[in-house]
Parts: C-alpha cells; sequence; structure tokens
C-alpha cells in the first residue's frame, strides 16, 4: 500500500471525471454497477499506465467487460479442477475454446500489450506501475523477461479492475439498502467537512480518522468480498505449521477471502 501512496494524487483525475458525471446525470436513473467498474477501469489505467482508458467519457467500454467475466465465470470452477484446463487446452484444436478464461490470453492479452507499447511510446512525467516493473526487469533481467511484464500488466487489468469495481459496488449497494447507516456516514463525513479536515477529493490519509467509513468499506468487504471462491494453495516440501497445528507437504488447502 506505502508503495502506491505516490499514485494517489494521479487517480484525483479519475475521482473528478467521476464525480463531473455524476452530476450530469443527477435526477436520472444510473446503474452504478457499471459506473463502479467504468471508474475502477479508468483508475488502473491511470496508476498502471500514466492514463484513463477513457470509459467513463464515453460512459461505456469497449468489451473488455463481457471478456473479463467470461473468464471469470469458468476460473470460478477450473480453478478447483486445474487439470481439466490442461485437458480442455489438448483437445481445443478438435473440440474449439469453451473456456472464457483462455481471454486471458486472448483479447484481454492483446489489450494489456497495446498499452504497453503506447506507454513506451509516449513515456510518462511520473512513475507508474509500469515503470516499477521496467525497473524490476533491469535488475533481474532474467526472471522478469518481456513475456513477465506483459502478464503482470494483464493480470493489473484483469484482476485488479474487477475487484475494485466489486468492492465499490458492494460499499454502495449496502449502504443504499441501509439508509440509516447511509445517513450516519454522511453525517461523519458533513462534520470533518465543517471542521476543515477533508479536501476534494478525500485523500487517503484523511479517511484513515474517519472510523465509520473504515467500519463501512470493511463490513461490506466482510458481507461480499471481491474474491468470493476458495484460492487452493498446495503446502510446500516439508510441510507447514498453521495456527499451531503441523500439516504435512503435499496437502491442498483452501482459505476463503470472507472469512480472512
Amino acid at each position: 500500500m506505502d508503495s502506491l501512496k505516490d499514485l494517489e494524487k494521479y487517480v484525483d483525475d479519475a475521482v473528478e471525471v467521476f464525480m463531473a458525471k455524476m452530476k450530469e446525470m443527477q435526477g436520472q436513473s444510473v446503474n452504478m454497477g457499471l459506473w463502479a467498474q467504468l471508474f475502477a477501469f479508468d483508475v488502473i489505467g491511470e496508476v498502471t499506465f500514466s492514463k484513463r482508458f477513457g470509459f467513463m467519457d464515453v460512459g461505456q467500454d469497449d468489451g473488455s467487460f463481457a471478456a473479463i467475466e467470461g473468464a471469470l465465470q469458468s476460473a470460478a470452477w477450473i480453478g478447483q479442477v486445474p487439470s481439466l484446463y490442461w485437458v480442455h487446452d489438448f483437445l481445443m484444436p478438435v473440440l474449439g475454446n469453451h473456456l472464457g478464461i483462455n481471454a486471458r490470453h486472448g483479447s484481454l492479452r492483446k489489450f494489456a500489450a497495446q498499452e504497453v507499447a503506447n506507454r513506451r511510446d509516449r513515456g510518462s512525467d511520473h512513475q507508474d506501475i509500469l515503470d516499477k516493473l521496467f525497473e524490476m526487469q533491469k535488475e533481474k533481467p532474467n526472471e522478469m523477461n518481456d513475456m513477465a511484464v506483459l502478464s503482470m500488466a494483464t493480470s493489473n487489468i484483469f484482476a485488479g479492475s474487477d475487484t475494485t469495481a466489486i468492492s465499490t459496488r458492494s460499499i454502495i449497494y449496502y449502504l443504499l439498502k441501509n439508509p440509516k447507516y447511509k445517513r450516519k456516514l454522511l453525517d461523519e463525513i458533513d462534520t470533518q467537512k465543517r471542521e476543515g479536515k477533508l479536501s476534494t477529493p478525500i485523500t487517503l490519509e484523511q479517511t484513515k480518522h474517519m472510523p465509520y467509513l473504515q467500519a463501512c468499506m470493511y463490513e461490506a468487504l466482510r458481507c461480499h468480498p471481491a474474491v468470493g471462491m476458495s484460492l487452493p494453495r498446495v503446502t510446500p516440501p516439508g510441510g507447514i505449521e498453521v495456527d499451531n497445528r503441523f500439516i504435512p507437504e503435499g496437502v491442498c488447502m483452501d482459505n476463503i477471502s470472507a472469512t480472512a
């Protein structure tokens, strides 16, 4: 988190565009789920490539959301039985592609490759996540080749935007579903605003001194975590001790983020 604080001021542009769009649509019925994802995608573009993707400007995506949705749907079950992925990969020339997760290596990867190339060409007047990856590539060229950089950029777009959107949606949903808690949060914001403790946009440091806002965010993530499926891990050679209990090597362990 500390390494990302340097990028905060560059996210402010996306926040300002989002707030301007919300003001334009005041009094209208707004799909906040869609706008949360448009916002998240543009933020990821800014922090990764020093440039928003422009989805909020036009109020729609370029087909990336459907590709991500398809990839996550198949990842949800293929992640539990990974051997099926390789069976599918082997039979794909005969049966065709029926796994949306392959979009991560298709349209989403092409999108990321184009953005990486564009970022190399135009440069940037400040450091972004891609800069950090380029620096690591210089330090460890054998471990971090161009394909590794591309894979990490793809993952940032693929997973970063979706988890950010899900988390934002969850917070908005539970606040709207519980008006008295929404009112309490607004009271905290209004009080701190009157006391001159908040800027526009509000900074990360300022939110640390807003206990009710923090409680709302963590409770929303507990009720609806960004990753709803289990994340299996295999214990290393020699086994591992977890919570004072020894687990032998080679055991597949699951952890659902909602219980973490």
